[in-house]
């Protein structure tokens, strides 16, 4: 058995499946709104003077403080199911056919917060390896 290990956003996608979360699930104009907010670190993220994690955090800690885990995964398994097919490369989608076929050990690694792709992940009988999301209490 090989292992085959793939970057989602990017590698298997085609583009960051993170942000078009937080869209979806926020809606446009809540989306842009709260966005603006972020102006001052998105500025620095941009001059390479704000890490990228922190950034994500930021965004989560706005998007979804409090959120219920419940209501949370609710809305990854419905990007999973309605989002994450359109946003695949077809040469990706035959690629990781062609290792199921082959019986290896695939491995998706995303910056991606783990619950956000988890349900596509688990749905295709790939391994996952993300970032992980702090939950108290079952809220974020």
């Amino acid at each position: 058995m090989n292992l085959a290990l793939f970057d989602f956003d990017g590698t298997l996608s085609d583009r960051d499946s993170f942000l078009l979360f937080v869209k979806e699930t926020a809606g446009t104009v809540r989306f842009y709104s709260a966005m603006a907010m972020l102006a001052p670190q998105i500025g620095r993220f941009l001059c390479k003077r704000y890490p990228n994690h922190r950034l994500k955090e930021d965004v989560l800690t706005l998007f979804f403080r409090n959120c219920s885990l419940e209501v949370f995964c609710k809305a990854a398994e419905r990007f999973c199911h309605n989002t994450i097919p359109g946003i695949l490369r077809e040469e990706a989608r035959q690629q990781l056919r062609r290792h199921h076929e082959r019986g290896d050990r695939i491995v998706v690694v995303s910056a991606t917060p783990e619950l956000i792709l988890a349900p596509w992940c688990h749905t295709n009988g790939l391994d996952l390896l993300a970032t992980r999301m702090e939950v108290v209490d079952n809220s974020l």
